[in-house]
């Protein structure tokens, strides 16, 4: 643990020294602040050294800028990527991260020093600008590559959930890049409702051993079609990931996360708000805060919160009696009453 926290510190330092003098206008690095930060991927690997991964195991070929000036890393599961990350260039890479990490001690001055793009995820104006600023600098030669985890947060790494398409925006060449741990215990895996930050640094430092591997996949070159439509571009090279990592793909985003909690605050199950936020929106057009309105109207309906909806709960929201006609309308929205009659039908 000082083995890992001095290389941090020595990062710190570094990014620091980097950042002094440097204005909000962010222009590419030149001189020695370019050569000080080209230090800092080395520095990253001492800290996973420090962590138990002797040796990180890489398969494929890392692309220049010129072949791909965006790389994008899934799945996205650990704290531990974040260092992987960095020394998974031969440049130092930019990078897109919250905006919350901004406040972390020590993280945040190491990510101002390479340049991240910080984002709210919760504001359109900020997405908005995210995504057009990586257009700025995918176009632009004069800066390094753009690394982003398209996912847009972690997961436990049994499927690739919906990609961001901010990555794709730009139409240009990417490389994709994927992630395994082939560990006995799972101790990196970091998620809302998984260990704690602490707890799995802890698990992680008890390990004598730790393993990783990092694969490079070929360029993944748009097509036109895809070119003119990001959305198609990021779920094409989610199937191309997917495929390589032998894992399914789950329609669900950072906008489920936010539906589970708010229906956590509304007292339902956390996981009555995974809804597939994207599939629904795309069919019913339905914006986020329409479905947050939704939620809270199935709540005032759900007097038993848990997550579900019987014929009596409905019949006293509607302040109607249950009758046979109302029974046929419930039974029009009856999840549970189609899945029995599918089962029943495959039997």
């Amino acid at each position: 643990a000082v083995f890992i926290l001095l290389a941090i510190v020595l990062i710190w330092l570094t990014s620091k020294i980097v950042t002094i003098g440097v204005g909000k206008e962010q222009k590419p690095y030149r001189g020695w602040r370019r050569r000080l930060v080209y230090l800092l991927p080395y520095l990253s690997r001492v800290v996973l050294f420090g962590f138990g991964f002797w040796r990180v195991r890489t398969k494929g070929r890392s692309a220049s800028r010129d072949e791909a000036p965006v790389v994008v890393l899934a799945p996205h599961s650990s704290y531990i990527d974040t260092f992987v990350a960095g020394m998974a260039l031969s440049m130092v890479p930019l990078c897109v991260t919250r905006t919350e990490n901004a406040a972390i001690p020590l993280i945040g001055t190491i990510l101002k020093a390479i340049q991240c793009i910080f984002v709210s995820r919760a504001e359109k104006k900020s997405r908005d600008f995210v995504v057009n600023r990586i257009k700025e600098i995918a176009t632009d030669p004069g800066w390094s590559q753009i690394l982003i985890f398209p996912e847009g947060l972690t997961t436990n790494r049994k499927a690739l959930i919906t990609f961001k398409w901010g990555a794709f925006f730009p139409g240009l060449p990417v490389q994709p890049v994927i992630f395994r741990y082939p560990n006995k215990m799972d101790t990196v895996t970091w998620t809302y409702r998984g260990l704690s930050g602490a707890y799995s640094l802890y698990l992680t430092l008890c390990q004598f051993a730790n393993y990783l591997e990092m694969e490079y996949l070929p360029v993944y070159k748009p097509s036109e079609e895809e070119r003119k439509n990001p959305v198609l571009f990021a779920s094409n090279v989610r199937k191309v990931m997917s495929k390589a990592l032998d894992l399914p793909i789950a329609e669900h985003s950072f906008e489920d996360v936010l539906l589970m909690l708010e229906s956590e605050r509304l007292k339902m199950p956390f996981e009555a708000g995974a809804v597939e936020y994207y599939k629904l929106r795309d069919k019913l057009k339905l914006d986020l805060d329409q479905m947050k309105s939704l939620l809270t109207q199935f709540s005032e309906m759900d007097q038993k919160k848990d997550g579900s909806i019987d014929i009596e709960e409905f019949a006293s929201y509607l302040k109607l009696p249950v009758t046979p006609e109302l029974e046929n309308v419930f039974g029009m929205y009856d999840r549970v009453r189609e899945e029995e009659k599918r089962g029943a039908g495959s039997s």
